[in-house]
């Protein structure tokens, strides 16, 4: 709401002059999702939905589904912006309709003091090469009423792996791929190996098998994103000739992710290529100088990060008012970077400090650039001055002959045949390890069953000595009651013998 005032001064230079200042009540904050608004306005406040035309609701919130613009994510300077809002549909193209659907809009309001970001998405169609561009233009609006308009186009192809064209492509990829799956068996063999041999794997992960994985892994992620992408419902069922405004923000992104990652696993290819430098003398020299010069580099880095850092702070305070270049620590340090290899704008610095400008342009110049910036090529210079004198020392070029290309060609060869052959005798060595581990476990195994053999017969011996016992101390017990039954008729047979004999005397 805007209040406004009216007054016509009696004196001074505007005398009889009527001004007019007009105050603003309420201010409103930047965009963010809790302090949005979903109400409708204008005529989408008073139109029927059911009834309502095109025009008409563009007034009225809606929300990403809706837009059919779910998983869209704009990231502005003010702030995030997803694929909700008010949206005007635009799918008749002629003049005439895009001056009406303007002339209405402006008319009624669309854009207020409200308004935080205005996005106009295209998705434009090539059919001669089946490509297919999503483009938008976007203007934010600050809450103090600055506008900073922006745009972003993305092309992607919408026929991925069903062109005939696209055939050496597909068998290409697919040996690639391939060649991965095979490469990563072989590393997952070596790396049982290693865990059988030794029950570690802290030996494996050195600096080259760290790229190695990374390559693997980072390739087989940007197919996983390109299948994603070939795979999506927007791209299975795209068609060119609809009269719907189709949201392709998301496949987009998901298409060109594909192949920023392989770039980055192209790059590390290449830096696997200085695995072979060994096989070069001058090549050999300079991984080591850099290999040598690292730690020392890494420390100094920081130094100096820390010493541009501390200039983009001043440079923020000094510059930041006027210059879009310092206006924050990210954008001055950005800016300070470029002055050093030479972009910069001396005249602007002179227009806004004058004096101050050029004391501190002179002194970021003579601190960074004449002496930390050479101190760091002199670490490298040392570095590879201490490694040349280190190679020649040893002489291992000394006496050796100029070789040839095919001379090399064929050393490298040789050495391929070399590791093929380690390689051999490393399976060798294994087998013989684990024949060897084998035959001391049936040894083990073997001893411990005639342990077991021993002890079963023991027990047997003693449970048959416990038998032959028990039955020897029954046949004790049977004598001892036979010679006491014995020992009992005696007595009679002696009073039978004297009654008998007594009788006879009488």
């Amino acid at each position: 709401k805007r209040v406004q005032e009216e007054n016509t001064p009696s004196a001074g230079p505007t005398a009889g002059q009527r001004r007019q200042r007009s105050y603003i009540e309420k201010c409103y904050f930047l965009y963010y999702e809790f302090t949005r608004s979903e109400k409708a306005y204008s005529v989408g406040e008073m139109a029927d939905p059911s009834t309502m035309s095109d025009f008409e609701r563009a007034f009225t919130w809606r929300s990403a589904a809706a837009n059919k613009a779910a998983g869209v994510l704009v990231k502005g300077k003010y702030g995030d912006y997803d694929g909700s809002g008010f949206v005007l549909d635009i799918t008749n193209l002629t003049t005439a309709y895009l001056v009406e659907s303007f002339a209405f809009l402006r008319e009624n309001g669309w854009l207020d003091r409200q308004t935080r970001g205005l996005f106009m998405s295209l998705v434009l169609y090539n059919a001669n090469f089946n490509l297919c561009a999503v483009v938008q233009f976007t203007v934010e609006l600050s809450p103090a009423g600055v506008l900073l308009p922006g745009y972003k186009m993305e092309t992607i192809k919408m026929d991925l792996y069903t062109n005939m064209a696209d055939l050496p492509n597909i068998i290409l990829e697919g040996i690639l791929y391939f060649l991965l799956f095979v490469y990563l068996l072989n590393e997952f063999r070596e790396l049982y190996g290693i865990i059988q041999a030794t029950g570690s794997v802290r030996s494996y992960f050195n600096f080259w098998n760290v790229i190695d994985w990374s390559v693997v892994a980072l390739s087989y992620l940007a197919l996983g994103f390109r299948l994603q992408y070939f795979f999506s419902p927007s791209v299975r069922k795209f068609n060119a000739f609809t009269t719907e405004y189709i949201e392709l923000s998301d496949v987009a992104s998901i298409y060109n992710y594909s192949y920023q990652i392989d770039s980055i696993a192209a790059f590390l290819c290449f830096i696997r290529l200085f695995r072979y430098c060994d096989l070069q003398r001058n090549l050999h020299i300079l991984r080591e100088s850099i290999t040598r010069g690292l730690s020392d580099l890494a420390i100094f880095s920081l130094m100096l990060l820390l010493v541009i850092f501390a200039f983009a702070i001043a440079g923020t305070n000094i510059f930041g008012q006027e210059y879009l270049d310092f206006v924050t620590e990210a954008q001055s340090f950005k800016s300070l970077f470029l002055m050093i290899l030479g972009e910069f704008d001396f005249d602007e610095l002179m227009r806004i400090q004058g004096v101050v400008g050029m004391i501190y342009f002179f002194i970021f110049q003579v601190i960074v650039f004449f002496i930390m910036v050479n101190i760091f090529l002199a670490i490298l210079n040392d570095a590879y001055i201490a490694i040349t004198e280190k190679f020649n020392e040893e002489g291992e070029d000394m006496d050796k002959e100029h070789l040839t290309i095919m001379q090399r060609m064929q050393r490298l060869r040789d050495w391929f045949k070399q590791r093929k052959m380690e390689r051999k005798m490393e399976e060798l060595r294994k087998a013989q390890r684990r024949k060897e581990l084998n035959e001391r476990r049936a040894a083990r195994k073997h001893e411990e069953e005639q342990q077991k053999r021993l002890i079963h017969m023991n027990m047997l011996s003693a449970a048959a000595r416990a038998q032959s016992k028990v039955a020897l101390q029954k046949k004790q017990s049977s004598a001892c009651d036979m010679s006491m039954d014995v020992a009992k008729e005696e007595p009679t047979t002696m009073l039978l013998s004297e009654s008998v004999f007594g009788v006879n005397s009488t």
